[in-house]
Order: C-alpha cells, then structure tokens, then sequence
C-alpha cells in the first residue's frame, strides 16, 4: 500500500499521517513538504519506519517507508526537490524504483530541473 500526500509543512498534517500510516498499515509514503525543524525533517516520529531524503538542508520531498519492506535509498538520485529508493519484494526479489518528487505550486513553464532529468534519463519505463 501507498500513500502520497503533500504535509505543507503542518504538524497537524504530519500527525495525521503517522497516524494514518501505522493504522492502516501502509507500506510506502511518498512526502512532499514535509515539517522541517532547524532544516531537517521533523513530525514523523513513527516507530518500525525507515525515513528517505537528501542529506541536504531544507529538503521538501521524503520517503517514508514501513520496515516490512527491504529498501535501499538511491542516494545518487536523492536531492533537495527529490527522493529515490529501490524496494525489493522478498517474496519474488523483483525490484522497483520509486520517487517522491516536488514541483512548486503554480509552476507554469514546465523544464524540469536539471536532476529530474538525469533521474528521468536513468530510469526505465
């Protein structure tokens, strides 16, 4: 299970989420605008979940992801507006690559950042 949601950097919204996640046990969130405290990810104190996001300051995308599940984050393709992972199903060993992305509000031009496009061009559709 998957969830997608934007937290506009609310607490409230981050409460909600954990609360969310752990009851109706999702395995993935992909974050956009998550609550940042000193410019760091903050609000998601969720226990057994492990957390995807550059080691920049002021990131606005973050995966949060169950500990049921095997990931490995794809650091390479984890910034400040983007947030990559692969999960692997222990069942079949198939992988899949997954990533939060964020586009600001109101972006009419459409020229995806230079690190969208490297990720785009590297990955497989």
């Amino acid at each position: 299970k998957v969830l997608q949601v934007n937290l506009q950097h609310s607490k409230a919204a981050s409460a909600v989420l954990c609360r969310c996640f752990l009851q109706e046990e999702f395995h993935v969130a992909l974050i956009q605008e998550p609550l940042l405290c000193m410019g760091k990810v903050s609000g998601l104190p969720m226990t057994g979940v492990q957390l995807v996001t550059a080691h920049v300051h002021n990131v606005r995308t973050c995966i949060a992801v169950s500990n049921k599940v095997n990931i490995i984050p794809v650091l390479e393709f984890c910034f400040r507006d983007i947030s990559t992972a692969i999960l692997t199903r222990t069942s079949t060993g198939r992988s899949l690559m997954i990533s939060s992305l964020y586009f600001p509000y109101g972006y009419v031009d459409f020229t995806p950042c230079r690190e969208m496009a490297v990720f785009l061009s590297n990955s497989k559709f």
